[in-house]
């Protein structure tokens, strides 16, 4: 089934996500943690998992633990989220930030 067709929550993004994700931008200021340690100042407009989902469900441990979270901004998270995808970029993303 392609992402694009289960509900955010079933993706693992719902109440629980969203309170989460709301505690890490507030514990990061609101500010992108990678332009940060760049020495810019950056608004972060999502929160990433540093270590990606997939690769916490491969190793079997869990990935929606605050210090896996980091507040991001879409460039930073446009350049992860392609390293991590071997270079290929991502044709397009749901307001979730997850490939449609």
């Amino acid at each position: 089934m392609s992402w694009s067709k289960e509900s955010s929550t079933k993706r693992g993004y719902g109440y629980k996500w969203q309170q989460l994700r709301l505690a890490a931008l507030k514990r990061d200021k609101g500010l992108c943690q990678p332009c940060r340690r760049a020495g810019r100042v950056t608004l972060a407009t999502a929160v990433d998992h540093i270590m990606p989902k997939a690769e916490c469900r491969r190793l079997r441990i869990p990935s929606d633990y605050m210090n896996n979270l980091q507040g991001i901004c879409k460039d930073c998270h446009d350049k992860k989220t392609m390293k991590e995808n071997g270079g290929e970029p991502i044709k397009a993303t749901g307001l979730d930030g997850w490939p449609v």
